[in-house]
């Protein structure tokens, strides 16, 4: 039974399997990975092709059974001579090569670095994603109240049917979280309201080239990266933008260069004037 099982590991047959469905998996993979890409609306194919092939155990168990087999071929076909170095060059190949991607699985990291020209930089965005916060009550230590961190790993996408849900102890109660709905890109907004309130939108250029986007509240200060600027509030060093019948105006304590987005007119913005 136990040559059996050692002749099918070793046979050229399992070779040509695996070669096939290692193929085809991979061929699969990209053509699902194919619809995101150009997509706004759709910005995450490879969590999405790593739940469903790339991260499985049967897609790990192609590659264990590569190794087997090739190991196996070099005694079995006694490919350590000398006129047979060609054919052990091949399969000693493949094994570096599931070994190097086997050690970034599972000992690396990989993620996203944003250079600028002229610039260095010393980190980078990891590429994994986390669910992050912080579970407050009135649960106190010595008459200090208590807080609990959470960060969980996930890898959500939104053509997976995306499931999460953790419970925690605080203080002898059970705190549950659970996903509702995953919303790719979800960003917060205002929306309009006769009844509301003014805000400004004002939107940043990240230094990772996606844009960010802030809201000043009519009559408050806010600070953005340590620039106070300020909304029909003039205060003393802030960048005071005013709202009037006529239209926006700002005072800045910096120069600076505007453009019109409409008509692409560019201009210059003097300093400490309106």
């Amino acid at each position: 039974m136990q040559k059996k099982i050692a002749n099918f590991l070793f046979s050229t047959k399992l070779t040509a399997v695996l070669f096939i469905v290692f193929a085809v998996a991979m061929a699969v993979g990209t053509i699902l990975d194919a619809p995101a890409y150009g997509n706004p609306t759709d910005q995450s194919p490879t969590p999405y092709t790593r739940t469903l092939i790339y991260n499985t155990w049967w897609f790990e168990a192609i590659m264990v059974f590569f190794v087997i087999n090739f190991v196996g071929n070099i005694s079995r076909y006694k490919l350590l001579k000398k006129e047979k170095w060609s054919i052990l060059i091949l399969h000693v190949s493949w094994i570096l090569i599931i070994v190097g991607a086997a050690v970034t699985r599972y000992i690396g990291y990989e993620g996203m670095l944003a250079v600028r020209e002229g610039e260095s930089e010393s980190q980078f965005r990891s590429q994994k994603t986390y669910i992050s916060g912080r579970i407050l009550g009135d649960y106190e230590i010595n008459g200090q109240l208590q807080q609990l961190p959470v960060m969980e790993e996930v890898d959500f996408s939104s053509r997976l049917d995306n499931k999460f849900e953790r419970t925690y102890n605080y203080g002898g109660s059970q705190v549950t979280f659970k996903l509702k709905k995953f919303i790719l890109g979800a960003e917060k907004d205002v929306v309009p309201n006769e009844n509301g309130e003014n805000y400004l939108k004002i939107v940043e250029a990240g230094a990772d080239g996606n844009p960010h986007n802030h809201f000043l509240k009519e009559g408050e200060v806010s600070s953005l990266h340590n620039v106070l600027i300020s909304l029909n509030k003039e205060q003393q060093g802030a960048i005071n933008i005013i709202n009037t019948d006529e239209g926006l105006f700002v005072k800045s304590p910096f120069e600076g260069e505007c453009m019109t987005m409409a008509t692409g007119q560019t201009g210059t913005l003097a300093k400490d004037s309106l």
